[in-house]
């Protein structure tokens, strides 16, 4: 699974560095989210095409992606010394209550658009 390889690559690097830090890795977030919204602008016509990068959308929302899940891998490692599994494990659960909660408001909106 993509947080399992993740969280695997994220342990390789450890913790250390100057690039290994929270509040660098919300910085990248950030500018990632920039290059995101960057591709969502060209592909609503607001944008040349010019400005973009080779990965459109979704090579911008998967770099988003690994960004954050390196901050879930920051944060946790900070709580004491999980093993990769043990954060895997941590991330699908918390994944699977958010995405409940998100069927739940998809099967409100249905409900109230009958």
């Amino acid at each position: 699974m993509l947080e399992t390889m993740k969280l695997v690559q994220a342990k390789k690097l450890g913790t250390q560095g100057f690039t290994r830090t929270l509040d660098f890795d919300l910085a990248k977030l950030v500018e990632e989210v920039g290059e995101l919204a960057i591709e969502v602008q060209i592909n609503q016509g607001r944008l040349p095409q010019s400005k973009g990068g080779e990965d459109g959308i979704v090579g911008e929302a998967v770099d988003v992606v690994n960004v954050a899940l390196d901050i879930a891998f920051l944060a946790m490692a900070q709580t004491g010394d999980l093993t990769v599994e043990q954060m895997a494990e941590t991330l699908r659960h918390i994944s699977a209550r958010k995405l409940a909660r998100w069927e739940e408001k998809v099967s409100l909106l249905e409900s109230s658009n009958n």
